[in-house]
């Protein structure tokens, strides 16, 4: 069976008089044929890790990671295509951040790690090719 599953992109503002609002801005979708969404993991120590290990000819169009931990600061840091892999975050407790890029254009990622601070720290992410 293979499905595809949509997540909604929801922008929070707060207007010049403080009211708060919420603003769609897109989506973002996963198949999990051909991607990977885990939501069960937990850093053993804290040595960098490869979520997504580059390999030849994937391309990676979108990506979440989350920091699910109460204490912990967790690095995210991925390579661009035909890029050096650079820190592209810093994820305080309970953040996240969202990589998403045309597929079939120039963009994308080919390699996806993460780092935390302290071992044992909780975290999900889903990647797509």
């Amino acid at each position: 069976m293979s499905y595809t599953a949509s997540f909604p992109l929801i922008l929070p503002t707060v207007d010049s008089a403080g009211n708060p609002s919420t603003q769609q801005i897109g989506f973002m979708f996963y198949d999990p044929a051909r991607g990977i969404f885990d939501d069960t993991q937990a850093l053993p120590d804290t040595a960098a890790r490869d979520l997504i290990a580059p390999v030849a000819g994937v391309t990676l169009w979108a990506a979440m990671v989350r920091n699910n931990s109460p204490v912990a600061n967790l690095t995210v840091r991925w390579t661009p295509v035909a890029g050096a892999q650079g820190i592209v975050e810093v994820l305080a407790p309970g953040s996240m951040i969202f990589f998403a890029d045309t597929p079939g254009g120039q963009g994308g990622i080919t390699r996806l790690s993460i780092q935390s601070d302290v071992a044992g720290a909780p975290y999900a992410y889903f990647a797509t090719a």
